[in-house]
């Protein structure tokens, strides 16, 4: 599968995904979606679920996220309780472990595809709590062989897929899963619509009405019991070669690690993660992010988290004010990273 060529010398790099370019044609059998997981119309959907269906008194949740998890949460009945990171998404331990009871709710994320310590697992599980780690930008990360009680994925972040969340969960837990509603329609058409002219974008240029859909769209997106399309179905086993994105993804973060290894999060590409985007940190980073904005290049910023999270974590308060993402996935190649790390040098200087 060739990466997108663009018949205009400004190529974009960044934003929401569109239908694939090329389709796989064959039938796939990802990891995220193996074993009997439940199928969702979105993630923070699965976060909803999980709560309801376990009843904790508490979920904690990290210092960094993004705010939608707490939305979900929310429209539970069960409380919050934030633990630290530090600004290297690094959990801090000493003190909030202790504070933990037998039946809390833990959520854990892999950040930028990134694994956590596993000692920071053991211990959680001597204290007799319940686990969901938040693969959501860690699509291939493979939950059979993980010590957590329930495993989410967000296949959008990684894929042109109009919806879809997926919770695999421990069959001790006694999880029922719910009767879910087929997706609204008008929801699904819109999502598809944005899909398509971003595709068509990709491959002839012209306009950008795409980026006003998928924000209808995913205004559309709230935490409830609803099912995965079968469109996304369908897509998620035909029309992606696994290997390839996973191959393309990991080639492009070390090729910017060779020229921003000294402003990355990560400067080293951990084996068999395969990353969401190459995460710097930079001064200045809202005004940088604007000139790279008039370079066609449009990083994301994960997150905004200024109004969801106490000011009591100044570690996480900090990185969000200098943290942005740089695009590296499947749609670009070794001259598209060799572009945007020049011009991301030459605008920070």
């Amino acid at each position: 599968m060739a990466s997108v060529k663009s018949p205009f010398q400004t190529k974009i790099i960044g934003g929401k995904f569109g239908l694939p370019i090329e389709f796989f044609g064959k039938k796939s059998h990802p990891n995220f979606l193996s074993g009997d997981p439940v199928l969702l119309f979105n993630a923070r959907s699965g976060i909803k679920l999980a709560v309801d269906q376990l009843k904790p008194a508490m979920v904690w949740v990290p210092s960094y996220l993004c705010p939608t998890i707490l939305r979900a949460i929310e429209a539970t009945n069960a409380r919050i309780a934030f633990y630290p990171v530090n600004d290297r998404l690094q959990i801090i331990e000493e003190i909030f472990i202790d504070q933990i009871k037998a039946g809390d709710l833990i959520l854990l994320i892999n950040y930028f595809g990134f694994p956590i310590e596993k000692d920071i697992i053991e211990r959680l599980k001597t204290k007799e709590c319940l686990i969901i780690r938040d693969c959501c930008q860690a699509l291939f990360f493979d939950w059979q062989s993980d010590p957590c009680d329930m495993h989410l994925y967000s296949p959008r972040k990684f894929l042109g897929v109009t919806d879809g969340g997926i919770l695999h969960f421990n069959k001790k837990l006694r999880f029922q899963a719910p009767t879910l509603a087929e997706p609204e329609s008008e929801v699904l058409y819109t999502m598809l619509r944005a899909l398509i002219l971003r595709r068509e974008f990709d491959l002839y240029g012209g306009d950008r009405p795409w980026h006003d859909f998928f924000q209808q769209a995913e205004r559309r997106f709230i935490p409830e019991y609803r099912s995965m399309s079968e469109l996304t179905k369908l897509f998620l086993f035909w029309g992606f070669d696994y290997e390839f994105i996973a191959k393309k993804r990991r080639m492009n973060y070390q090729a910017l690690a060779q020229k921003l290894g000294r402003i990355a999060l990560f400067p080293e590409l951990v084996e068999d993660v395969v990353p969401l985007g190459f995460p710097i940190r930079v001064e200045n980073r809202d005004q940088i992010q604007k000139e790279l904005f008039k370079h066609n290049i449009f990083p994301p910023i994960h997150w905004d988290i200024h109004t969801a999270v106490p000011k009591e974590f100044q570690d996480s308060h900090l990185l969000a004010k200098e943290i942005m993402t740089l695009p590296c996935d499947q749609r670009y190649d070794e001259n598209d990273m060799e572009r945007l790390a020049e011009i991301l040098l030459r605008v920070m200087q």
